[in-house]
């Protein structure tokens, strides 16, 4: 979505007649939902099960639910509700409260599968913003962040070159989905 609302955003800025684009975005959405699930179920089927893991989980539960059929999971509901609660009360009191020291997405990250692995590079993030904030205030926030979205955007330029590289040579490369 919002990567649809800057491309209106752009078409309005440059004068062109965003009816006829939303459409487009529409249609090239559904397109590139069915070509994904086709391309994903010809993959594995072909391949036999690349990135296996992918599904697993969804497909385990639903498993579960036509050969064991039971009740409702009253604590899975209580639990994801007050998850919910929690994650809402924290983007609350972020919005309202300058101050407020806990994000919202920290929370769902917590309970993430690779937290192990990621956790290191959220406290750099964390103190480098610190840092600069305390450091050079707003302004010095705002003219570092051109910087760290050019990381973030090498990263991803740099793997996806990468992985074309070992598709064209047929060797291994970088394996940038492994991070």
């Amino acid at each position: 979505m919002p990567v649809a609302l800057e491309n209106l955003k752009l078409a309005s800025r440059a004068d062109m007649d965003t009816r006829r684009l939303w459409k487009v975005i529409v249609l090239a959405t559904f397109v590139g939902v069915a070509v994904t699930f086709w391309a994903f179920l010809d993959t594995n089927y072909r391949w036999g099960g690349v990135g296996a893991w992918r599904g697993v989980t969804a497909f385990n539960v639903v498993e579960r639910w036509t050969t064991l059929p039971s009740g409702t999971d009253v604590r899975f509901l209580v639990t994801t509700g007050i998850g919910a609660a929690v994650t809402l009360a924290n983007t609350i009191l972020r919005l309202r409260f300058l101050w407020w020291p806990l994000h919202p997405l920290g929370y769902l990250l917590a309970g993430y599968y690779h937290w192990d692995r990621l956790w290191f590079p959220f406290f750099i993030a964390w103190a480098a913003k610190l840092t600069i904030l305390r450091a050079g205030g707003i302004r010095g926030y705002r003219k570092a962040l051109p910087f760290f979205l050019g990381m973030v955007l090498g990263e991803f330029v740099l793997g996806s070159l990468w992985g074309i590289v070992g598709l064209v040579t047929s060797t291994r490369v970088y394996a940038f989905r492994d991070w």
